[in-house]
């Protein structure tokens, strides 16, 4: 079943027939694919050979939200266990584990530049700008009476632009950031 899904699948695109809308998450990185399911269960797989190389266990809920860091050997993990998990794939294990929102992370990504930050989205109605030597928030902003359900910086994360549940999306500046402790942005 995953063998012949994941050699068909382009980047971030579910196959809900082949799926059967199991909310198979899917990220891919050269000939690397990570997948997570509903069961918090992560797996690395090489496209090459289509066999499993990683598993990636640790979330004790289903993983929302994937992605390769821009340095190509690092997944992080977004769940509903409200938690990002950083996996070091040369190491084979989780580096970090964040407390990432009060509620589910439903969207994870990095700016590609150079990968210094990460910005996170959660069912909280907050996006977060994390500092990745460190991984401390180094911005947030908020949105009012909805869950976030994806967020996305510019190439230098100078710009994030988020989408929300009540069917809107917003573009927010950096610079204009609340640090982590500070009263929310809107």
């Amino acid at each position: 079943f995953f063998f012949f899904f994941f050699f068909q699948a382009e980047d971030g695109i579910r196959d809900v027939e082949r799926s059967r809308g199991l909310g198979d998450v899917y990220k891919r990185q050269g000939s690397l694919i990570a997948t997570g399911d509903l069961n918090g269960v992560g797996k690395v797989w090489d496209l090459r050979t289509g066999r499993s190389v990683l598993n990636l266990l640790g979330h004790v809920r289903r993983i929302i939200a994937m992605t390769f860091l821009p340095n190509g050997y690092q997944v992080a993990t977004g769940s509903d266990d409200n938690t990002i998990r950083v996996w070091d794939l040369r190491r084979r294990s989780t580096i970090y584990s964040i407390p990432a929102h009060h509620k589910a992370v439903a969207d994870i990504r990095f700016e590609e530049s150079e990968g210094k930050f990460m910005v996170s989205a959660g069912y909280d109605g907050v996006c977060k700008v994390w500092n990745t030597r460190d991984w401390q928030v180094v911005a947030k902003f908020a949105v009012a009476n909805a869950k976030l359900t994806s967020a996305s910086p510019n190439k230098d994360a100078s710009l994030i632009v988020t989408t929300s549940t009540d069917k809107m999306f917003k573009l927010w500046e950096l610079s204009k950031g609340v640090p982590e402790g500070g009263s929310k942005a809107e």
